[in-house]
């Protein structure tokens, strides 16, 4: 089988957060490369680094926007 792309967009993002609400772990998607960006993270990875919002994590992490 072909290996396929994945496109990361905003219908893709808001399948990630559907699925990272029912994870039991953390789980976050970070964009690398030239304009590095922390796109997502589930509640489950805030509370491991104990942030209350993706805005404080983003801040810990570095990776402000």
């Amino acid at each position: 089988m072909p290996e396929q792309n994945f496109e990361l967009n905003d219908q893709t993002i808001q399948l990630a957060e559907k699925i990272g609400r029912h994870m039991p772990g953390g789980f976050f998607i970070y964009k690398a490369g030239g304009n590095e960006e922390l796109l997502y993270a589930n509640q489950a990875t805030l509370n491991i680094f104990g942030c209350k919002d993706l805005e404080e994590f983003k801040a810990l992490t570095g990776c402000e926007l």
